[in-house]
């Protein structure tokens, strides 16, 4: 198989029926601090797109969700298309108090919290094919998910 074959997406990275949300920038994060300075999101039982973007290599973003221990949350990545069909791959990862195990915490640029673990999202190992917002027509590749539904069921 060609390694640099565009992998379809599938019907799950619907964007149609997104609430948007566009946070304020993050906070100049520093490493006594990096969870306590999260930007608060509403509650996740709604579909959102946050719309926010990366100023400098190497920024962080941390944004903060109260969810119920059993509740489902599915976290994606949509780069914008750059010109000429290439797109940066921010990494995320879920950190949180209740999640099964953690995975690949070495990738994390902080250290964890006492009681916290954390999954960091896995790279696509090859190029997404890009997905449409039917509203404003603009490209964005999908990058990595991470759903807790599966973190749990497998």
């Amino acid at each position: 198989m060609n390694t640099n074959e565009i992998q379809s997406t599938g019907p799950t990275d619907d964007l149609a029926g997104s609430l948007p949300l566009f946070p304020p920038q993050p906070k100049n994060i520093s490493e006594g601090n990096i969870l306590s300075n999260a930007l608060r999101l509403p509650d996740f039982t709604k579909k959102y797109l946050i719309f926010n973007r990366i100023g400098a290599p190497g920024q962080i973003h941390v944004y903060r969700a109260d969810c119920r221990a059993g509740e489902r949350l599915r976290a994606q990545i949509f780069a914008p298309k750059l010109p000429m069909g290439s797109s940066i791959s921010p990494r995320f990862a879920i950190v949180a108090q209740s999640l099964p195990y953690s995975a690949d915490v070495q990738q994390l640029p902080f250290e964890l919290p006492a009681g916290f673990s954390a999954v960091v999202a896995p790279q696509h190992s090859k190029p997404m094919a890009p997905v449409t917002d039917l509203l404003t027509r603009v490209n964005y590749i999908p990058g990595p998910v991470v759903d807790t539904r599966t973190l749990v069921g497998g």
